[in-house]
């Protein structure tokens, strides 16, 4: 049977032994001793390179030569037991490009007589950078790391998503959701805050995006101009066109993310698009990007599911997988949206006559209240009594009803003897001389008979 021998030296890891090249640290197993060799000179040593060059200086560089010599000649003179003898190892193997790709985990092959001693060398710059990672990408060292976090889901946010609803950028930091802001965004963002429409709304989404990077979330993630103009293979964005740039960073996180998502453990469906764009909308659906609304993305966040349809009892009773049914319930549902839609419309057009009304009688009054004024303190300076006003004619609901006083006539007595008139009574029949007489009457006033 075969013995194990132990072998007489064992070679160290230079590294560790901070050794530099040509120099190699080895260890004596029978005199349990370190000595280091010179592969080009063939030189060996007992102390270390780095303290025999130390030691050196130029005033005893002659000394240390004889020195050196004298050592040599006793080694000679030495037996062969307590000669050092050293073996080169065999120089390794050069790999070609297709083997180390291939069997990355494959080992040198080393002689029996030499073992390595390695440790596990500690790197302070990769300790650094422990919880960030870089994306494998051909442009990666144009884009900063993200962070080694295991995310819900990765958002990319539109500038009407945002206008529409700008708490939705704190909820979804909540909710441990990769916010990404492309820098179009921002230029965006600028523009709206001139309009007046749009401008509180403009106002608070850059307040809370600057607070987010003041605290320097771990969930918020603001593109660079660098970065926006990378491109990828497979998409040619319009520069002029404010949509395409923010495709271009939807797509480009998109494969970002892919290349590490086995660090980030996200899927490819949960990273999407947040518009309410329908131009946008369709732009990414041509290129395989999932698209959400601000609604449907709230409701994805918070674990809400969506309402199912209303439909009609006959139906129900159908069954559901038909596309027939499904047809008459959406041409049933938009009927009836139709309706509601002209309801409002008539209602909001009589609200708004109403309106104009009374703006036009407020116009008016206010037109005449200081003409009025100014003609009441006209009257009081000049001491005008005003004239009598006319009495007016009651109408039909003021005028009061009064019950008419009866009359009763008036009793006859018949008596034997005649009534003889007075003569006062006789001459009331006789006609009157006028007040004032014409022209006509006064030429003929003597032919009047005034008996």
């Amino acid at each position: 049977m075969s013995t194990f021998k132990r072998p007489k030296k064992i070679m160290l890891d230079n590294k560790s032994e901070n050794v530099s090249p040509p120099w190699q640290a080895w260890f004596h197993t029978g005199k349990e001793r370190k000595f280091y060799t010179n592969s080009v000179t063939k030189e060996s040593i007992w102390e270390h390179p780095s303290t025999a060059k130390s030691e050196e200086s130029p005033k005893k560089s002659k000394r240390a030569a004889r020195k050196r010599r004298d050592d040599e000649t006793r080694r000679d003179d030495c037996g062969d037991d307590e000669r050092m003898e050293v073996d080169a190892p065999p120089p390794p193997k050069r790999k070609t490009v297709d083997e180390t790709e291939s069997c990355p985990s494959k080992k040198w092959r080393q002689s029996s007589s030499v073992e390595i001693a390695e440790k596990p060398s500690v790197n302070p710059s990769t300790s650094q950078q422990s919880d960030k990672v870089l994306p494998r990408v051909p442009w990666s060292f144009k884009i900063r790391p993200f962070n080694k976090l295991q995310y819900s889901a990765c958002a990319i946010f539109d500038t009407c998503a945002l206008i529409e609803d700008p708490s939705i950028l704190n909820n979804s930091v909540e909710k441990k959701v990769l916010s990404i802001i492309p820098y179009a965004v921002l230029t965006e963002l600028d523009g709206l805050k001139n309009s007046d429409a749009t401008r509180k709304a403009a106002r608070s989404v850059s307040t809370r995006l600057k607070d987010l990077q003041e605290q320097k979330s771990m969930y918020l993630h603001v593109e660079t101009s660098v970065e926006q103009k990378i491109r990828i293979d497979g998409y040619l964005p319009d520069v002029t066109i404010q949509d395409d740039s923010i495709l271009n960073c939807a797509l480009r996180t998109k494969q970002e993310l892919l290349s590490v998502s086995y660090v980030l453990k996200i899927e490819e469906k949960a990273i999407f698009l947040v518009t309410n764009d329908t131009l946008l909308s369709n732009k990414a659906l041509t290129h395989d990007l999932t698209i959400e609304s601000v609604e449907s993305f709230i409701d994805r966040i918070y674990g809400r599911k969506k309402k199912p349809a209303k439909s009609n009892k006959s139906v129900s009773s159908q069954p559901k997988n038909l596309s027939t049914d499904k047809f008459e319930i959406s041409e049933h549902n938009e009927a009836r949206v139709e309706i509601k839609a002209e309801k409002s419309y008539k209602k909001a057009m009589a609200v708004g006559s109403v309106k104009k009304k009374r703006e036009t009688q407020e116009w008016l009054k206010g037109m005449l209240k200081p003409v009025t004024d100014q003609y009441c303190a006209q009257t009081t300076d000049s001491n005008i009594t005003p004239t009598r006003s006319r009495p007016t004619i009651p109408l039909e609901d003021e005028v009061v009803s009064s019950a008419p006083k009866p009359t009763y006539p008036k009793k006859t007595y018949y008596t034997s003897k005649p009534q003889i008139k007075k003569p006062s009574e006789l001459n009331r029949s006789r006609p009157q001389m006028p007040l004032s007489l014409s022209d006509d009457e006064t030429d003929n006033a003597d032919e009047m008979d005034c008996s």
